[in-house]
């Protein structure tokens, strides 16, 4: 007996998250183009499990007390700041040693809608200061250029 019926009836609210006929056609490009046998439930699966991945990296570096190292490609904090960020977040201890390899891949599936607030209150007042310039050219003919 195929346990993917009941599967995909368990995981049925995942597929609300995201425009069926996308992961339908996806779906459908993958399996020609790669021989593979993915169902929309897979692929939702999958794109639930990237958005987690997503979801806690950032709450790990949102968390107080915590640097991203980008160049060293860790994050930095505390033994104690760790030990909260596991009871948590269990996936927190993916970032234990490393940081998110993939995050400005996967920022760019889920993080369209995080907004990047300035707090600059500053006006810049920007003026039409253009000056024409009048060029003659000796050789051609008596009417300026511009």
């Amino acid at each position: 007996m195929n346990a993917r019926p009941n599967e995909e009836l368990d995981t049925l609210w995942l597929l609300r998250n995201y425009d069926m006929h996308s992961i339908n056609r996806a779906s459908c490009v993958l399996n020609t183009h790669f021989g593979s046998d993915l169902a929309c439930v897979d692929l939702s699966l999958r794109l639930k499990m990237l958005s987690n991945r997503y979801n806690t990296f950032k709450e790990v570096v949102a968390t107080s007390g915590v640097h991203w190292a980008v160049q060293d490609k860790v994050i930095m904090t505390t033994e104690s700041t760790w030990k909260l960020l596991f009871e948590r977040n269990p996936l927190a201890g993916a970032y234990y040693y490393r940081d998110e390899p993939e995050f400005s891949l996967l920022a760019t599936m889920f993080g369209l809608g995080d907004v990047k607030v300035e707090d600059g209150n500053e006006v810049i007042t920007l003026s039409d200061t253009t000056t024409v310039i009048v060029i003659t050219d000796p050789t051609e003919h008596d009417e300026p250029t511009k």
